[in-house]
């Protein structure tokens, strides 16, 4: 691992220096740390843009440095401007003071150690994170299999593309046709993370898309949150001024997943008592049918199989797991959405989008007959 830094107090240093040292001392067999000192703005970003700076796996940045109070925000921002994409602390005595919203903690000084700091740059890169987005990891593997093996063969499709259509449209499409490239070659069976079911809304438009997430302002709401199921045929912006294709927008509320395993799992066990009651069973035995018959429920819940108007969401990205249930359907204009929601931030991965969608599509075409009273 390798280190950035940015301090212009000399005590400080000396101390950072010294824990840096009884660190390597104690990871010797692994995670031990190289580090490089700045004491400027413009150190710092001269180090950034030179070949030394190759390998780099975090910075620890002051806001308060030789060239001035609070540069630290430039630095940050020139940080983003060159694409780099390291994660960076900022340990300093003015948190306060702090622009620049994209890092990975900050803290204040005194209220944090090194040691603790250089466990959290370990952690980030036990799980590859800079190597992914740092260019060194599988990313990197992938799309130079793409650049070879997908891209260059068709060059001349795509120029032929661009000299019809324009190079601003052919630049976007060759970045879909990449992203989808990466997203079929990294589509293997295996199971997927929770965090991976939701999506950061990269796009802050005045319009809702298809599966986000949304927040009921009126906080009393027995069910906070809602998802958007409506189509994106319906919501896809058209015209000038740009406007949604439907006037309205379907959402489907989320309900709490332990309100759910409470409510049937005491009609399980009341079920199950009174059978073994019937059966004679022993208070150990009771115990068991109970414990297998809520796991049985539970696991049926969680790989959708309970009941065909529930679809699981797991618990991730701050949210607690909640059930879809089909019946609970809304459907609002666009003002009345922008008037009783919230944005949370988070769009249900098109991966799984696609499923609930069409669970919810068999739901409500299923076909059946009413009940026939016997004679």
């Amino acid at each position: 691992m390798k280190l950035l830094f940015v301090e212009d107090d000399s005590a400080t240093i000396e101390a950072f220096q010294t824990a840096l040292g009884d660190w390597n001392d104690d990871h010797k067999d692994g995670f031990e740390i190289q580090s490089e000192t700045k004491k400027s703005c413009g150190e710092a970003v001269a180090y950034l843009e030179g070949v030394d700076s190759a390998g780099l796996t975090g910075m620890i940045v002051d806001l308060t440095l030789e060239d001035g109070e609070d540069i630290g925000n430039v630095l940050l921002q020139k940080l983003d401007d060159m694409h780099r994409r390291i994660p960076v602390v900022v340990f300093t005595a003015t948190p306060a003071a702090l622009q620049f919203p994209y890092l990975l903690a900050k803290y204040k000084k005194g209220e944090k150690r090194y040691e603790d700091i250089f466990e959290l740059f370990v952690a980030v890169e036990q799980i590859g994170l800079t190597k992914i987005l740092g260019c060194n990891g599988s990313i990197e593997t992938m799309l130079q299999h793409v650049f070879n093996v997908a891209i260059l063969p068709r060059v001349d499709s795509w120029c032929l593309y661009a000299n019809s259509d324009g190079f601003d449209k052919a630049e976007k499409a060759l970045s879909r046709s990449v992203v989808e490239h990466l997203h079929i070659a990294m589509d293997k069976d295996e199971p997927f993370a929770p965090d991976e079911f939701y999506i950061s809304n990269l796009e802050d438009l005045d319009y809702v898309k298809s599966g986000e997430v949304l927040r009921y302002k009126n906080g009393d709401s027995p069910n906070q949150y809602v998802v958007v199921i409506s189509p994106a045929c319906d919501l896809a912006l058209h015209g000038d001024p740009c406007k949604p294709k439907s006037d309205v927008v379907q959402v489907c509320e989320l309900e709490p997943v332990a309100a759910l395993f409470k409510s049937v799992g005491g009609c399980i066990s009341k079920r199950i008592a009174k059978e073994s009651k019937k059966a004679g069973d022993n208070s150990e035995t009771l115990q068991e049918k109970v414990d297998a018959a809520i796991r049985s429920f539970h696991n049926q819940v969680l790989a959708n199989q309970y009941a065909a108007y529930y679809h699981y969401f797991p618990a991730a990205v701050g949210f607690e797991g909640f059930i879809m249930n089909f019946r609970h359907l809304k459907t609002h204009s666009h003002v009345e959405v922008a008037t009783a929601y919230d944005k949370t931030g988070y769009i249900v991965s098109p991966n799984f989008f696609r499923d609930i969608q069409s669970r919810f599509a068999a739901y409500y075409g299923r076909q059946g007959q009413p009940v026939i009273c016997e004679i």
